[in-house]
């Protein structure tokens, strides 16, 4: 760097100034280069993208091992996700009860279905009116509490309308208002719909991703489960099943 500055210098005439102190000019340069770094890297972290947003998709219904039968030609977005981040192949639900309801409550709040003084103890796979918090008669937190602690945006989107149980637990005052600061806002969940088809869903989610800000985006796709229960869950890929998972993997 030294040498570097020394040509500059001598190329512009400065070494031929027999008044002029080199040995601060160089010291001069080498600070001024730093500025100019600085300034550059304070300029990139100003106008980086923002990645600090969670999409937290569920896919009702999807056997690990139609992603595979598919491949990456027919599933080539499931494979991406694969290839690019963390994955697995052997998940599984909550081991005595496997339905969509409590097992989506569970991924949401981080507690088993039951049988532990943690549960909660939502069993039933349909909404009956009940909050979440109901069954223990005690405040179940959740996902949407940690993105609104931190003073966040959070959306609710789902193709089943039996999970309007979640946007309830986390929007109604009369469960939330007494868990939160005078100062806040009580609803966990900013933006939520649930619509009769997945396309719609999608879009909804999409719509959020562009022009609102939630950190996070809680969305659950529902056609691969309802083509399962209505014509089997056989991986030829010609099957209804099948297809649904293809079209979500277009998603």
């Amino acid at each position: 760097m030294s040498y570097f500055l020394h040509r500059v210098f001598f190329n512009m005439g400065f070494f031929t100034d027999p008044f002029i102190n080199w040995k601060r000019i160089r010291h001069y340069g080498i600070i001024a280069l730093l500025v100019w770094s600085i300034t550059i890297f304070l300029f990139i972290q100003e106008n980086k993208p923002d990645h600090k947003r969670v999409v937290l998709l569920v896919i009702d219904g999807l056997r690990a091992d139609a992603i595979s039968a598919l491949g990456v030609r027919r599933a080539p977005h499931f494979h991406y996700l694969m290839r690019t981040g963390a994955s697995t192949l052997n998940a599984r639900t909550d081991l005595r009860r496997t339905t969509t309801l409590p097992n989506i409550i569970s991924i949401l709040t981080g507690r088993p279905v039951f049988d532990t003084h943690r549960a909660h103890k939502n069993t039933l796979n349909m909404y009956t009116g009940q909050s979440i918090h109901d069954p223990t008669d005690t405040y179940i937190h959740s996902v949407f509490d940690v993105t609104h602690e931190a003073g966040r945006r959070a959306s609710f989107f789902a193709t089943k309308n039996k999970l309007g149980i979640v946007i309830k637990s986390y929007t109604d005052p009369r469960y939330v208002g007494e868990e939160v600061d005078a100062d806040k806002e009580s609803a966990r969940i900013q933006s939520y719909a649930i619509s009769n088809n997945d396309n719609k869903t999608f879009h909804f989610l999409t719509n959020e991703l562009l022009h609102f800000d939630s950190y996070f985006m809680f969305t659950h796709l529902a056609g691969a489960d309802l083509a399962g229960h209505a014509d089997g869950w056989e991986l030829n890929a010609q099957s209804a099943y099948m297809q649904s998972v293809m079209t979500i993997d277009h998603y």
